[in-house]
């Protein structure tokens, strides 16, 4: 999923939802940030060979 606000030139691609905790509990999210231009098309191309090189990695 992509998602990006016009008003502000921030683009989003990662999980839907929020992840609630109570006190004490911790979450580790592990993702990428992506510094360019605000081009969804590059994005999605980026994400997809992401992707692609991750799933042709060994799992260990």
């Amino acid at each position: 999923m992509i998602m990006w606000n016009s008003r502000i030139p921030c683009l989003h691609a990662g999980p839907a939802g929020g992840v609630s905790l109570d006190p004490g509990q911790e979450v580790v999210w592990r993702g990428t940030i992506y510094l360019m231009e605000n081009d969804p098309g590059q994005l999605l191309r980026r994400l997809r060979a992401a992707r692609a090189g991750h799933a042709a990695q060994p799992s260990s």
